[in-house]
């Protein structure tokens, strides 16, 4: 038997998805939004379900494969995680430089026991 589909169906449900996905994600962190693909999933498939049901359409599931950010956020990414790179070298230079410190002023200890030390105390 064939049931023709109505006149009134969307003519692209992918234009469906694409469209609550637009709508969705903004609502995100960006830096969220790339640690949460399974819940910008299940946002895109519970507005496609509501709009694509009144048709006989059931969702059954939809996968989020990649989120692409813009040029601008790219960049402004990278520049973060550079800063955040120096920023953690610069701690550990800063701690190298106190222990080779400690290990001269104070005789008969190493670096090994200025570092064991450190850890004891933490």
């Amino acid at each position: 038997m064939f049931v023709p589909l109505p006149d009134s169906l969307p003519s692209h449900p992918l234009g469906l998805a694409v469209g609550c996905e637009i709508a969705s994600v903004p609502k995100i962190l960006l830096d969220d939004v790339l640690e949460q693909k399974n819940d910008i999933a299940k946002i895109v498939e519970e507005e496609v379900e509501k709009a694509m049901s009144p048709y006989g359409y059931e969702i059954v599931q939809t996968l989020v494969v990649d989120i692409e950010p813009n040029d601008h956020e790219k960049q402004a990414m990278n520049e973060t995680n550079a800063g955040i790179a120096r920023q953690r070298q610069a701690i550990v230079d800063g701690i190298k430089d106190s222990v080779m410190r400690f290990s001269i002023n104070v005789p008969g200890t190493t670096t090994n026991d200025v570092i064991d030390m450190v850890l004891a105390t933490q």
